[in-house]
């Protein structure tokens, strides 16, 4: 038997109630996806923002170390006369790796260490030739200056940076 009209209305008024009830929970969940988007899309762009900003002032210190190089280059031969300090101290060799002691005398690592161990071993003969007890510790000396070495040796990054820079220079 068919609805009455009037009854048939009302379930088709409450079918699109419920139909437009979904559409707005639907609405306010894609709304706040696209708040959470937008948001998310503005913290990315200030941190574009800001990784550009960075970027421009690492060019400009880069365009001003090219600058300095180049002036270098062209006559600042104090400049010059440093860079060809860069070699170790031991076997006068340019520096790949650079060990400094307290003195600020540079070196190779591994001159360095071998240069320590014939101090040692030399120390060691000469303690067991004379056997005396309470013999002193080593005495080690940087191989340039000769000053008693107290502390062990630093890796110096300053320096491995410069010659890095140097390197890519030359490029």
């Amino acid at each position: 038997m068919p609805l009455p009209p009037h009854q048939d209305s009302q379930e088709t008024l409450y079918g699109d109630f419920r139909l437009l009830e979904q559409e707005c929970k639907n609405l306010e969940k894609a709304q706040s996806k696209t708040q959470n988007t937008e948001e998310s899309l503005t913290q990315l762009m200030h941190m574009h923002h800001r990784a550009l900003a960075h970027l421009k002032n690492a060019e400009k210190s880069i365009d001003g170390l090219k600058d300095d190089l180049k002036d270098a280059h062209n006559g600042d031969w104090y400049f010059w006369d440093f860079v060809n300090e860069l070699h170790c101290g031991i076997c006068n060799k340019d520096l790949n790796g650079a060990y400094s002691l307290a003195c600020r005398d540079t070196f190779h690592g591994t001159c360095l260490w071998q240069w320590f161990e014939e101090n040692v071993h030399e120390h060691i003969i000469n303690t067991a030739l004379r056997q005396v007890k309470g013999e002193p510790r080593p005495f080690v000396m940087c191989p340039v200056c000769l000053s008693d070495v107290q502390e062990g040796p630093f890796y110096n990054r300053k320096v491995v940076n410069l010659l890095q820079m140097l390197d890519s220079e030359e490029e």
